[in-house]
């Protein structure tokens, strides 16, 4: 964390956000356009936590993906383990070209 100077008033610490959420929304909905091809590694890590969910042998009411890209786990999910999927992301074109 980075120490960063609290408002008149506060009295408490506060730290710096440690990203620039602002710049990494930009960057990701960018990405969306130029995407194919480059999300190989996303990919094979996706289809590789998909198996191991699989594998699990229990039922999940419900999965949280943060940072769901383009919905590329969603696509490799054993969708009969988990009763809900919530996607999200920072960028609303990722979350867009999710479906």
């Amino acid at each position: 964390m980075i120490p960063c100077q609290p408002p008149a008033g506060h009295t408490g610490t506060m730290t710096a956000p440690l990203f620039d959420r602002r710049l990494l929304r930009q960057r990701r909905t960018r990405a969306v356009t130029t995407r194919d091809g480059h999300d190989f590694l996303i990919g094979e890590a996706a289809i590789r936590l998909a198996e191991r969910v699989g594998e699990a042998r229990r039922h999940f009411a419900m999965a949280v993906e943060l940072g769901s890209r383009t919905g590329v786990l969603a696509r490799h999910l054993p969708m009969q383990t988990i009763g809900r999927l919530v996607q999200t992301d920072l960028s609303h074109a990722m979350v867009a070209a999710a479906g």
